[in-house]
């Protein structure tokens, strides 16, 4: 641009003056343009202007700087040859240049012609000479220079003691260093940090501690302020020396003289006391300088300083470079033109090559990974087929005054453009970034104005769909004519139906050849509408099925046996090996019924659930939960503020410290090992004054969270959790992935999963015994079936490694009893697979000898797979190991894939049929699925227990956050605490949908279940009928039962002895206090007889409620009176279930008036309407008295209350 406006102003008869000539060859002799600068040169000649010597020493420096030392002395020649005499600048410009190139019988000879010349050389001369010997590695030379300068009476200054200082410390001639170190006290030159730092690496190569200890006081006592080199190199070397103490006495006195290294002080100090508390040992270094990172080229490599990540040392030759790690690893591997290559000077040849292969197969896996990427996009283009129209691409431009047009080659243009300048218009242009960067914006305005305008989520973007939908408007070109809304629900929904079922076709023929898993869960949404999944599962992963929403319908046991046994239908009973579910109490009666109708079928219980339960167990312990509290709080402090929030951020470097997980206790571990793997970065930040002066950190719970940071207890006792939870842990990953069939290593993972939580606890019985405890507690009944036993016993890389397993009775009865199973009514496959061919796998006969067979030492090799390969001998064997060992032993993927059904199950879809629904639900169910395995696959999740949402990890972020929790795992067989004198568990009541319970008396056994409800009452009944199932309900309350009046009307109200539930309901809904009407439909339902009594009389019958009653005995049963309303009774035998009934008589009821109440009872809708609120031309209703009678039906009549109760 300078050049531009140069010539445009000579253009323009704007004749340039002697400064801005000599103004124009300094930039371009600085941006290494030399040509150019020449040229300007030789210009500035012409136009009558003389180069002075300033000007020829730049143009001399910018030569030597680029190692064209021919060309500088051209230059030299010509300045003496103009009358100019070359000044000491000249001659150090060209001395630098002659060292750069190693050229020193040149240094001697024009040393000797600057002095011939009158030129005396000046501390400059000296230093330049001196650094470019010592780098060649002329040590000895460098001295003799260093020498002549007293001759030349010249005294050397700092920076020249420090060249020669730190060569001779690299050299290991550290004792000569430090002669000179002592000889600049004597002439009185200052020694700086730079000068410390030199001589503290040097002592600590030759492992002279004393010399550094006096180096560390010398520091002191004059006042030089360290550095984060010199923290660096003394926590490196001091505490592997066992001189802790020393270095936080060194950095404590620092602490209180200088500001620069107050808040570093205080953390050393409080980082070497913990440690040292922890391990009793001392420390190991640790450098602020390294970042806290997986990549390889941190293990060689620091910052220069910790504000500038881009610049970085080596650390095995001491060079500093800018471009960040990835220009360190090719700086070390030697690869890259922009990277010098590392000689290793500081490390042995064997390290060097070493650090070689390391950095070399880091860029090569970062190379591939671009590859990948670049394919894969590709690869979605190439997908994307649109057929065209015609042979031409030519549309016409818009915005011109004379349409013309575009064609293929015009995206290979760019818009003429008068304003640009020659080399504007000249400049290459990148192809498909900025030719069209602008049009692409406007593009990318669009997409982004649709998305927000509609609420589209950000993340919509980040997916394949989206990528090729962009790439087929593309493709198709302007005028395209978007897709109706009925085509979205029509046509296209169908294709895209048909298409993702194709995309299962894998699955379904892998069903059939070592078939599948039947997965059922429920899932309620924000507003408590409940669905059931249903989902199959096989070797190629997990598909969808079906969903079902059973907000009106109890999950009884029978209810779930329907909805698989009708799956199992439609996949086919020969296909179908196990169900997979949760152990809830509804599941297991479930199992209980399929195995009459399908006793070849296996049903057994969730591994991730079962999992999650031992953490649970584990995590409920004082030790460990006292660990995850105190985490929490401090997280809960941090997370509450914002300035502690930006705080720690700060010290963190932006990465958070919780870390969500899929459920409650994986967000619990991961948020442990964040904070674990932050552990420096907090401490240094609680003792930092950034953290102190927060006035936040003042209060109680401030002064808990930094306390906990610094107390060692804390730090050993997250370690200590951590390790007991991580076995558990890796297994969970194993049944939580769904990336291989996990059935054949669930069983054999948990044992060695409990050998190492033993050696956490250092093999004591006392330490691990309740650990221990309940995992065997958990895994009883649950995942030691016979179906887990057999596919650990049939897994060789179980039972060939430890052969004592043929040998294990609990196995061997298993694995008959799965034989017995598995080949039901076939007493011949079961003789061959039990007696016969058991014997053969066992002692290695036949393939199963040969030497390939090894393969199953290997854990990720695929067991299913193996037995297809060597099993040929045992068919009937081999046939029920490839089927077994094909199974997943969890039901996690049918459980995390609610969220999709948020957005079809909304107000917006309520029109949508029940077909169409379900086939959205499939579309989006399935491609999620089929996508989370692509990503575990191609790795792009590496935790499967990580999540993208925080909904688990409330507990770290607010308040009673564990009650946000949407994932429960409850055990049925666990003796909770119960309320004292009943025997019903508080979690049970507490899961009675906020139950208020203050002085009840509540009891249950088996077959009864006794309650007495305040208010709120209507809930308790409801949950408790709906969610356990019993023969009777009492309920208990301050009346002898439904009375046949309000008794604060008519104080002579007698007790109704029998009632049904039609008859309850409409007097709940008409104003009776006794039941709520909802308590009705689980009762009915399970036909549940419930009797109303009175607590504090126990001797009154009650009213007994049941499905039927003998309405010989009693018609009238009870009066209930409303007064000032209307009741209209709308009744059909066709509007049982129809929800549009109410709508076809709107017209009815917009001339009524405003409703206040609506029952639904059976074929009978009854409104009535307070008369306040109707219109002013409804003609006045005397007080209605309702009378329910046996029938359920109602009567209205206007006559006195005591007549009416004078009656029957």
């Amino acid at each position: 641009m300078a050049m531009e406006l140069f010539h445009e102003m000579a253009d323009h008869g704007h004749r340039p003056d002697a400064v801005m000539y000599f103004t124009m060859i300094s930039g371009l002799t600085q941006a290494g343009r030399l040509l150019d600068a020449c040229t300007t040169a030789a210009s500035m000649k012409k136009a009558g202007f003389k180069l002075d010597a300033k000007a020829y020493n730049i143009l001399i420096g910018g030569f030597c700087r680029k190692k064209k030392l021919h060309e500088a002395y051209e230059l030299l020649e010509e300045m003496k040859g103009v009358g100019l005499q070359p000044d000491v600048y000249t001659y150090n410009t060209l001395l630098s240049g002659l060292c750069k190139a190693g050229d020193f019988s040149a240094v001697d000879e024009l040393l000797g012609h600057m002095i011939d010349d009158g030129c005396q050389p000046s501390v400059v001369t000296f230093g330049t000479l001196v650094h470019g010997y010592c780098k060649a590695g002329k040590t000895d030379e460098a001295l003799r220079i260093f020498r002549s300068m007293d001759e030349a009476r010249i005294q050397p200054n700092t920076v020249i003691y420090n060249t020669l200082i730190d060569f001779l410390c690299k050299s290991r001639e550290v004792d000569v260093a430090i002669k000179l170190f002592d000889e600049m006290r004597e002439k009185n030159v200052p020694a700086n940090v730079t000068t410390y730092n030199a001589l503290l690496k040097g002592l600590q190569d030759k492992k002279m501690a004393e010399k550094a200890f006096e180096l560390m006081d010398r520091m002191r006592e004059e006042r030089c302020t360290p550095n984060y080199v010199t923290v660096d190199v003394l926590m490196e070397w001091l505490p592997e020396i066992g001189e802790t103490e020393r270095l936080k006495c060194f950095m404590q006195q620092r602490d209180q003289k200088d500001n620069h290294v107050r808040g570093l002080g205080a953390y050393y100090r409080r980082m070497t006391e913990g440690q040292s508390e922890e391990t009793g040992s001392a420390p190991e270094g640790v450098s602020v300088l390294r970042r806290n990172s997986d990549d390889v080229g941190w293990e060689y490599g620091v910052l220069v300083d910790v504000n500038n990540k881009d610049k970085v040392k080596c650390i095995l030759c001491d060079k500093q470079m800018c471009g960040g790690v990835y220009r360190l690893k090719q700086h070390i591997a030697q690869e890259g033109k922009n990277a010098k290559k590392c000689q290793g000077i500081k490390t042995t040849k064997e390290k060097l090559l070493e650090a070689q292969e390391k950095c070399k197969k880091a860029l090569d896996g970062a190379k591939r990974k671009r590859e990948v990427k670049t394919v894969r996009e590709l690869e979605l283009r190439e997908e994307v087929h649109v057929s065209r129209v015609g042979g031409s691409e030519e549309v016409t431009c818009v915005g011109s005054s004379e349409p013309h047009k575009l064609g293929p080659m015009d995206k290979w243009t760019k818009a003429i453009d008068p304003t640009a300048t020659k080399s504007e218009s000249l400049t290459q242009q990148r192809l498909n970034k900025e030719l069209w960067k602008e049009r692409l914006h406007e593009v990318h305005k669009y997409i982004a104005r649709w998305a927000f305008n509609h609420a589209i989520s950000f993340n919509a973007c980040d997916n394949d769909e989206f990528k090729q939908m962009c790439e087929a408007i593309g493709q198709f070109g302007p005028g395209i004519e978007p897709p109706t809304m009925f085509d979205l629900r029509g046509r296209l929904l169908e294709e895209e139906y048909a298409r993702t079922k194709s995309l299962l076709q894998e699955c379904e023929a892998e069903k059939m050849k070592n078939g599948c898993s039947i997965m059922t869960d429920a899932w309620s949404d924000k507003k408590r509408r409940s669905i059931m999944n249903v989902c199959t599962n096989c070797a190629d992963g997990t598909s969808f099925i079906s969903s079902k929403e059973m907000s009106d319908v109890s999950h009884t046991s029978e209810v779930i046996f329907e909805l698989v046994d009708k799956a199992i239908e439609d996949i086919g009973p020969d296909d179908v090996v196990q169900v997979v579910t949760d152990n809830a109490s509804n599941n297991m009666g479930a199992k209980k019924l399929l195995h009459v109708k399908r006793p070849h079928i296996f049903w057994t219980s969730c591994a991730t659930h079962t999992i999650n339960l031992m953490l649970q167990g584990i995590g409920n312990m004082p030790r460990f939960k006292k660990v995850i509290d105190q985490a929490k709080a401090f997280t809960l402090f941090v997370y509450g503020h914002t300035r502690t929030l930006e705080c720690m951020r700060y010290f963190t470097e932006g990465k958070e410290i919780v870390r969500p997980g899929v459920t409650r206790f994986a967000s619990n571990y991961l948020t442990l090992d964040s904070i674990q793997e932050k552990k420096d970065q907090l401490r240094k930040m609680v003792v930092h004054s950034r953290w102190d002066s927060l006035k936040d950190v003042k209060s109680k719970k401030g002064k808990n969270a930094t306390a906990t940071i610094l107390n060692p207890t804390f730090w050993k006792d997250v370690k200590l959790t951590l390790a007991v939870f991580a076995p558990l842990f890796k297994v969970l990953r194993l049944v939580d992935g769904d990336v291989k069939p996990s059935m054949g290593f669930v069983y054999g993972e948990i044992l060695k999963a409990k050998r190492h939580v033993k050696e956490a606890l250092g093999n004591v019985e006392n330490r691990f015994k309740d650990v221990v405890a309940v995992i065997d507690k958990k895994m009883a009944g649950r995942l030691d079936s016979p179906l887990h036993l057999t596919a650990y016993l049939l897994n060789p890389h179980y039972s060939y490694a430890d052969p004592s397993i043929f040998d294990v009775p609990k196995i061997t009865e298993g694995f008959i009893n799965c034989v017995e199973t598995f080949y039901y009514h076939d007493d011949e496959m079961q003789e061959q697979a039990a007696n016969i061919e058991l014997q053969k796998f066992q002692n290695r006969e036949g393939p199963f000898s040969k030497k390939l067979a090894r393969t199953f030492e290997n854990f990720d090799y695929n067991p299913a797979s193996w037995w297809r390969l060597y099993g040929t001998e045992t068919p009937a064997l081999q046939k029920m190991a490839t089927k077994i060992l094909s199974l997943t032993a969890s039901s996690s993927g049918c459980e995390r894939n609610w969220s999709g059904f948020d957005g079809v199950h909304t107000k917006k879809r309520n029109r949508l049929t029940t077909d169409r629904l379900n086939k959205l639900v499939y579309i989006q169910f399935n491609n999620r699925l089929i996508n989370k395995r692509a990503k575990i696959k191609s790795k792009k999740i590496t935790d499967v227990l990580l999540s993208s949402g925080t909904t688990e990890a409330q507990g770290f972020l607010q308040e009673n956050g564990d009650d946000c929790a949407l994932v429960s795992f409850r055990d049925d067989e666990d003796e909770e605490e119960v309320m004292e004198g009943t025997g019903i568990p508080w979690s049970v009541l507490g899961d009675a949908q906020c139950l208020r319970i203050s002085d009840q008396r509540i009891c249950k056994d088996k077959r009864w279940l006794v309650g007495t409800p305040q208010q709120s009452g209507s809930r308790f009944g409801n949950s408790f009928v709906r969610s356990l199932t019993y023969c009777a309900c009492e309920v208990w309350k301050d009346v002898d039962g439904v009375l046949t009046c309000d008794p604060n009307i008519y104080s002579h109200a007698k007790t109704v002895p029998d009632l049904t539930f039609e008859e309850v309901t409409e007097l709940a809904y008409f104003g009776a206090q006794v039941l709520h009407p909802q308590l009705m439909i689980p009762a009915r339902e399970g036909d549940i007889t419930v009797r109303v009594e009175n607590s504090y009389n126990c001797k009154a019958l009650g009213t007994l409620i049941t499905r039927q009653r003998d309405i010989n005995k009693v018609v009238l049963t009870s009066i209930v009176l409303k007064s000032n309303v209307t009741m209209l009774d709308i009744v059909s035998t066709r509007m049982l279930g129809q929800y549009v009934f109410l709508a076809r008589h709107r017209a009815i009821i917009s001339l009524i008036g405003n409703v206040e109440q609506s029952t639904f009872i059976l074929e009978k809708i009854s409104i009535y309407i307070n008369q306040s609120q109707q219109r002013k031309h409804a003609a006045p209703t005397p007080p209605l008295l309702f009378i329910a009678l046996a029938t359920g039906h109602a009567c209205r009549h206007a006559c006195d209350v005591d007549e009416l109760l004078a009656g029957p």
